[in-house]
């Protein structure tokens, strides 16, 4: 979505529907906790957390973060296969 020039991430988050509005602000919310010292701010026109430079990485949640996203991109990839086998 994101088609308007995004000012904030509240702007970001209120161009989607309802629901998808509670999923980005759960996510911004546990975001903010894990890492209160992270800078937002709007980047390529969405959300990007900006971590403080004289403080150490929240390295283990990037860990965590990385290894989520890679066990959906390979399974995105086995369902794309799938399809394919099908046709």
């Amino acid at each position: 979505m994101a088609t308007a020039k995004n000012q904030s991430v509240d702007d970001y988050i209120a161009e989607y529907p309802i629901e998808i509005q509670n999923l980005l602000s759960r996510m911004r919310a546990i975001i903010k906790k894990a890492a209160p010292q992270a800078e937002e701010m709007i980047s390529y026109n969405m959300p990007l957390y900006r971590f403080s430079i004289d403080k150490p990485l929240p390295m283990s949640l990037i860990t965590k973060i990385v290894k989520l996203r890679m066990k959906e991109n390979v399974a995105r990839v086995k369902q794309k296969k799938r399809k394919k086998e099908k046709f």
